[in-house]
Parts: C-alpha cells; sequence; structure tokens
C-alpha cells in the first residue's frame, strides 16, 4: 500500500488570511455601512430648527481585540435633553419636578415644564434592526 501526501500548507495559509485579515475587514465594512444607515434615520428624525444637532450626528466603528464596535452619537451639548427628555418628561422620571423659565432666542421668557422624549438614536437603531443584520450578513458573502 502506498502513502498519499498531501500538501495543505497553501490552503492553511489562505485560510489563515481570511481568518485574521479578510473576515474582519469585511465584517468593520458591514458594522460601518451599518451605522451609516442608522446615522442617517437619526439625522431624518431630528428637528431641523438650526440643524446643529442633525449636523452633529457622526458614526464610527472601532477594533477592540476580536470585537468590531459600531457606534452613532450626538455630540451638542443639548443632546442627551432631546433623546432622554426633561423635567417632568424625562425618561425614569429623572427629571426636574417643579415648572423654570428660561429666555428664548428672541429674548422672551418662557416657562416650561419640560419636553418630551426624543430617542432618535435609539428609534434609529430599533427601525434598521433587520436592516442592520442584512448588512452584515451580505458583507460576508
Amino acid at each position: 500500500m502506498s502513502d498519499v501526501i498531501v500538501d495543505t500548507s497553501e490552503f492553511e495559509k489562505d485560510l489563515n488570511n481570511y481568518i485574521n485579515s479578510l473576515l474582519p475587514k469585511a465584517l468593520e465594512d458591514g458594522v460601518k455601512k451599518a451605522c451609516l444607515v442608522v446615522e442617517a434615520d437619526a439625522k431624518a428624525e431630528v428637528r431641523k430648527d438650526l440643524g446643529q444637532l442633525a449636523g452633529s450626528i457622526k458614526s464610527d466603528t472601532e477594533i477592540k481585540g476580536s470585537e468590531i464596535n459600531g457606534y452613532v452619537s450626538a455630540n451638542t451639548e443639548y443632546a442627551l435633553f432631546v433623546h432622554e427628555g426633561t423635567g417632568i418628561y424625562a425618561k425614569g422620571g429623572n427629571g426636574r419636578k417643579t415648572a423654570w423659565m428660561y429666555k428664548d432666542r428672541d429674548g422672551k421668557l418662557v416657562r416650561t415644564v419640560g419636553q418630551e422624549a426624543k430617542p432618535f438614536l435609539s428609534n434609529a437603531v430599533e427601525k434598521n434592526k433587520d436592516k442592520i443584520n442584512e448588512i452584515i450578513e451580505q458583507s460576508l458573502k
């Protein structure tokens, strides 16, 4: 009986390249594309009074070890208050319980008890859950 020797070194090299280089790159590209979809929907959902909040919404990805994380965030000083609500409308009941006054852009005094939450980021993620999975799945093909 004769021995058959199969050289798998080229296959192993290609497999290692796929696992260590091509696969993570494809996943990162998929996560980036998914974040851009969420970013676009979040921008579309926010009120465009001056456009500052919508203009501050950005997405990014980060690789930490074997994890690929996608982020969509807004960085205006008031983004959190719009997203989570204020005063009596604040999520979790954590807002101020009494009315307060502030000056609007025209200098007019306005009395308020708060603003209802407009969770533009959470809504954009929820709205696109299926699309996010589909985009990442397609990036692996």
